[in-house]
């Protein structure tokens, strides 16, 4: 399957196909925050170089550093011996100069009159169906359509000024295309499928209190890095451009998966991505396979990135591991069974409780309701005295007082209330808790074994080894009450040597 999408090729100043017209009035300087880590820049004192450019495509742009705004960086511009146009005067780190559509093929590009100091980091070109993409690099800016799926509460922001260099030497500059997206919250993540061989993330890092942790997974093998004013290079006190968050070059060619997962945010950090760049493994336009529609390009707002102080550089630690997601499968269905043989038993024995209950209540003859009765206890015995009733509606247990003496009469006994049992309601909640987490447990199973990402996969087996916990604990804290003992001492149950046998029921007749 192919795509119709706009494809933007990438290519560094100090590229063999971009020539100085002079080479004794430029030199190539080297920066981590350049692209590449290389720029290409007219040497001082040497006002009026220029160079010459050829490319593939249907457009070209340049983007580098303009030391001031009074006059352009290169006076005039002529694509293909046409006529030399002049160039808008810019200052600062962006984009200096896009020209206007061009037909499909090979482009000569002229720039002359280069202002002294003025610095070309890198071209972009569009690819044209006729461009050859081998050995090319890539770009997808972050606010590509189609191809990056944001999820989380990133936040776009557009037309942003930058702060870079030094408190004492500070300079503005825009990001690739003039937009990035920018997170600070835990589990902010992003998705990106390509076809190629490598995978590079860019964004801005700024030099500022706290730390972030990316989690960087490349079809299934995550690696994770963590960054903070460290990681900032040596002398750079403010903001740093395309700053190199993570790249990988030994992928097999074909199509692969692109997860990043922000898993930490702390102080006044954040990631604040600007592009991503690959090595395509199809050498034209037409056979670049179309990943589906991805837009999500989260909130855009407008607003200055703050600056602060910064140190020293050092490697940062990484660590791969392969998610596996064979063995969370087969853990989550081990785990739903283990639950259901708990609630099982926990089911089986509250009934074998209940019928208990029942036996011992309907072999329990020592209370009646009757007609017209007498309860009388004297201090030498305890006795019972049932005379002839008519219907028993319902059994009740009442404690005898044994103290001294005492009877009473009634013509109509009102019925006692019956005991009721303060564990009935908590054991019914806790049924019903762990039944619903069992349903939900089910669903999310189900939703594993049909997810083909990773991250999503990740992220629902987490939710369901979080209620696999709380079910496990609803069961180990599910303790039975105390069997009821007919035998036994308490109640109306006690056993009494001195209790009078009851008269066999005669239908009326004592």
């Amino acid at each position: 399957m192919t795509t119709n999408h706009p494809v933007t090729l990438i290519v560094d100043a100090t590229a063999t196909t971009i020539s100085p017209g002079n080479p004794n009035q430029w030199s190539d300087i080297e920066g981590p925050h350049w692209y590449g880590g290389s720029a290409r820049s007219v040497a001082s004192g040497s006002d009026g170089g220029g160079f010459t450019a050829i490319f593939h495509g249907t457009s070209i742009s340049f983007a580098g550093y303009v030391f001031t705004q009074t006059r352009p960086l290169c006076d005039l511009i002529s694509i293909d011996d046409g006529e030399a146009k002049p160039v808008d005067p810019v200052s600062g780190y962006r984009e200096w100069y896009r020209s206007p559509s061009l037909s499909d093929g090979q482009h000569t590009i002229k720039c002359n009159n280069m202002s002294d100091q003025a610095t070309v980091d890198y071209l972009l070109t569009t690819a044209g169906s006729s461009t050859p993409l081998t050995g090319s690099t890539i770009v997808v800016d972050d606010s590509a359509p189609d191809e990056i799926k944001y999820r989380g509460r990133w936040g776009m922001q557009t037309d942003t000024v930058i702060s870079v260099g030094t408190l004492d030497a500070r300079a503005t500059a825009m990001a690739m295309n003039n937009t990035i997206h920018v997170s600070r919250l835990f589990n902010d993540s992003f998705e990106f499928h390509f076809a190629g061989s490598s995978i590079s993330v860019y964004g801005i890092m700024a030099n500022t209190s706290g730390s972030i942790t990316l989690d960087f997974d490349v079809d299934g093998t995550i690696t994770r890095n963590s960054y903070s004013q460290i990681n900032i290079t040596s002398g750079v006190e403010l903001n740093e451009l395309n700053y190199l968050f993570y790249n990988n070059t030994n992928l097999n060619p074909g199509t692969h998966t692109l997860l990043v997962n922000v898993s930490r945010v702390s102080g006044d950090q954040s990631f604040q991505l600007d592009y991503l760049t690959y090595k395509p493994s199809f050498s034209s336009i037409s056979e670049k396979p179309s990943f589906g529609n991805n837009v999500d390009s989260g909130t855009k707002t407008s607003t200055s990135i703050p600056s602060q102080t910064g140190t020293s550089r050092q490697d940062l630690p990484t660590s791969s591991t392969p998610f596996p997601v064979g063995a969370i499968v087969g853990g989550i269905v081990s785990g739903v069974f283990v639950l259901l043989a708990a609630l099982a038993l926990f089911l089986w024995r509250k009934r074998q409780r209940k019928k208990t209950s029942n036996r011992e209540k309907e072999g329990t003859l020592l209370f009646a309701y009757a007609t017209s009765g007498k309860l009388t206890n004297t201090a030498e015995e305890s006795v019972v005295i049932i005379e002839p009733f008519k219907a028993i509606p319902e059994i009740v247990a009442q404690r005898i007082p044994s103290k001294k003496e005492t009877s009473f009469e009634s013509d109509t006994h009102q019925p006692l209330p019956r005991p009721s049992s303060s564990s009935s309601t908590p054991n019914a909640d806790r049924e019903t808790q762990v039944q619903r987490r069992l349903d939900e447990i089910s669903v999310l199973s189900t939703q594993v074994e049909q997810s083909r990402s990773p991250m999503q996969i990740r992220e629902l087996y987490s939710r369901i080894e979080i209620l696999t916990r709380e079910n496990e604990r609803l069961v180990r804290d599910y303790v039975l009450p105390p069997e009821y003992d007919a035998g036994g001492t308490s109640g109306l149950n006690r056993s009494s040597s001195r209790a009078r046998t009851l008269p066999p029921y005669d239908g009326g007749v004592s």
